[in-house]
């Protein structure tokens, strides 16, 4: 735009010259017919005239042409400037400290950092002496940040070489990687790694135990087999020593011993149940170690933790022992299901608040 309100100015004014100087000539000849001047005189004083215009269109671009110049060399100047100094801040790849790169064509020496952090320097292992950086060459820095105070800028001094006055030079920071993050998102992906890990071994464990029942009861069937007694204590081996521990001592394969309060297994239900846990001891614990890999709950006839999850040895013989008298004797304890129990809890609760806003007048006996 502004290129071409130049362009039309520089026409308006050589049209308006020319308008000019046809009428200063109309009007020389006019003046010169009425008067019976010379033609002599006339011409002389027009060439007079036609020579001011001349020597002033020169001087007017002897003018331009030094107004050019000197913007050219303002111009040629800066961009020497901005060549001749220039930084550049990156972080290094390890990413525990920034390098400072000279992007100017000039050396700087004693150069200083400075900034809106606690501490900004070079390393201390290059010494305590002035700070040189040659044309092209990077130097590392660190930086160190309070909790209030991030960092963002920070200021460049230097002095270029063959100068006596020292420069200013702002620039960003890159962010420094936040290692508390870091270690925050490595803790993450450990313990995804560590679930997944111990998901796949459950599973793993899980088939084990389903090999192992199979095994086992063909081995019971037939104990003089030892091709079956082998297969079972493979197997038994095969799982972590904490399972399988009644097989194991059947099958003499090593495992974990259980505790004073948790053998033996009859002394955890009432003398008339004795008979009916004794010869299923094995098959008890190994259906509890399947629950206990499953992870899951029973909805049982009470909301209780031992029952609904058997976190021990003996909340399994005891239920064992309670579900064989329960189906023998016919009779089924029953509980509301959880979502009939869920609305059941919030009427009554919806009822108590209506009750609470809408209190029952006392009638007076008088």
């Amino acid at each position: 735009m502004l290129k071409k309100f130049e362009g039309w100015r520089t026409r308006t004014l050589g049209v308006v010259g020319v308008v000019l100087l046809a009428a200063l000539i109309a009007a020389w000849v006019i003046i010169a017919v009425k008067t019976d001047a010379k033609w002599t005189d006339a011409v002389s004083g027009l060439i007079a005239f036609g020579a001011l215009c001349i020597a002033t269109a020169a001087w007017r671009e002897t003018r331009r042409s030094a107004d050019a110049d000197h913007r050219s060399a303002g111009i040629a100047e800066a961009q020497e400037e901005r060549l001749r100094y220039g930084w550049s801040v990156s972080l290094h790849p390890n990413g525990s400290h920034y390098e400072l790169r000279n992007t100017g064509t000039t050396a700087a020496q004693a150069v200083e950092l400075s900034g809106d952090f606690m501490r900004i320097g070079f390393r201390s292992s290059d010494g305590d002496g002035p700070v040189n950086i040659a044309a092209g060459e990077a130097r590392a820095f660190q930086t160190l940040t309070s909790y209030s105070t991030g960092g963002a800028e920070m200021t460049i001094e230097w002095l270029p070489e063959g100068e006596t006055e020292r420069r200013t030079w702002r620039e960003t920071v890159p962010p420094m990687p936040s290692r508390i993050k870091d270690h925050v998102q490595e803790r993450r992906d450990d313990r995804i790694r560590e679930e997944q890990q111990r998901h796949d071994d459950a599973r793993d464990q899980r088939e084990l135990i389903l090999r192992l029942g199979d095994a086992y009861a063909d081995w019971k069937a037939d104990r003089d087999d030892s091709k079956k007694k082998l297969q079972v204590q493979l197997l038994v081996a095969a799982l972590p020593p904490s399972i399988a521990r009644e097989i194991g001592y059947e099958v003499d394969v090593a495992r974990d011993v259980w505790g004073d309060g948790e053998y033996p297994f009859v002394f955890h239900v009432a003398a008339e149940d004795r008979a009916v846990i004794e010869p299923v001891q094995a098959e008890i614990e190994l259906m509890w170690n399947m629950r206990q890999l499953a992870g899951y709950t029973v909805y049982g006839p009470i909301d209780a933790v031992g029952p609904n999850t058997e976190p021990r040895i003996w909340w399994a013989v005891k239920g064992y022992a309670s579900r064989v008298r329960e189906r023998e004797s016919g009779e089924r304890r029953l509980r509301r299901s959880r979502s009939d129990q869920e609305h059941r809890d919030r009427a009554m609760q919806q009822l108590q608040r209506f009750a609470q806003e809408n209190p029952t007048p006392s009638r007076d006996p008088a």
